[in-house]
């Protein structure tokens, strides 16, 4: 150990003392790198690999005290550590930051890196989505160094299915495009959104018609949902007034053939509906319901100029 620094936080701020141990060394055994943290590749280690084992460790490895005793935690440094996993090295050269802050370290992890080696969209907004776990995305775009409409944009991505990530995480399917996407719902809309996912990965459509296409189904869906609430509305209110009106047996059926638009072409067709409606008298238990048959019935009778008297 060649150096040990302690500061204080300011008062009124903290009463916790953060401690910088610089240039110690410990058994890369020792050191663990966090599971949320692992990338599903690190890309190539070659070059680093063959610069260790030639030159040695140049930069020191960022750790954390991990939850055991003798146990450190990676903050910075995971391509190097695997580097030197693969070289054979043993021993590395760490600065240990104490910090009860697992949330910064996290983050101050994830932007030191992030300029390095390319992250995908997906890779991203899983970071965001575990820093908005203790903070707002206000506060998690001010850690990460970037704008509140990155964070909100790729937290949205994570509502997408399982094949839009996929095809996110593979280069196939645009930021761009997976942000229109968005605008649909991944259950109500399943159907539309693999058909426009289909499309875009094959490139049969740009981001620009994927867009069209949204809109236009999305205002359809609307006038269709606006379609159905009226009518809900207009038999609620037709329900109300048939209510009203029950028990007054001749009024009603007179209301409701009046208003019906009947076209009978000949007595043979209106002897036929007249039958029809008088099969059904036998089988109807309700009073009232008998009434409002009987009355149909005398009414298509005038109607259709049946009626004997």
């Amino acid at each position: 150990m060649t150096e040990e620094n302690q500061t204080q936080e300011p008062a009124g701020k903290s009463k916790t003392a953060k401690r910088v141990v610089e240039n110690c060394k410990l058994p890369i055994s020792a050191i663990k790198i966090p599971e949320q943290w692992n990338r599903k590749s690190p890309g190539k280690l070659d070059d680093l690999v063959t610069s260790l084992k030639i030159h040695g460790q140049i930069v020191a490895l960022t750790v954390r005290p991990g939850a055991k005793v003798g146990e450190y935690e990676l903050v910075d440094g995971r391509r190097r550590i695997l580097a030197m996993q693969e070289a054979g090295i043993k021993e590395a050269t760490v600065t240990i930051v104490e910090s009860a802050d697992s949330t910064d370290a996290y983050a101050k992890s994830f932007v030191a890196n992030m300029h390095r080696l390319p992250h995908t969209p997906v890779e991203i907004a899983k970071v965001f989505a575990t820093l908005s776990e203790t903070m707002n995305n206000k506060s998690v775009a001010k850690l990460c160094g970037v704008s509140e409409g990155t964070v909100s944009q790729h937290l949205g991505f994570l509502k997408l299915p399982a094949y839009c990530l996929s095809s996110l995480e593979k280069g196939e399917l645009l930021p761009t495009e997976a942000r229109e996407l968005c605008r649909l719902e991944p259950e109500e809309d399943a159907d539309k959104l693999r058909e426009l996912h289909d499309k875009l990965v094959a490139q049969d459509i740009n981001t620009f018609e994927a867009a069209e296409r949204i809109v236009d189904y999305l205002d359809k869906k609307a006038a269709k949902e606006e379609g159905k609430a009226a009518k809900g509305k207009g038999k609620k209110k037709k329900s109300k007034k048939g209510e009203s009106e029950k028990g007054q047996g001749r009024p009603v059926a007179e209301r409701d053939y009046s208003e019906a638009e009947i076209k009978i072409d000949n007595k043979t067709t209106a002897r036929e509906k007249l039958d029809k409606w008088s099969a059904k008298l036998p089988n109807t238990k309700s009073e009232s319901r008998r009434q409002y048959i009987k009355g149909r019935l005398d009414g298509m009778e005038d109607l259709c100029g049946l009626r004997d008297d």
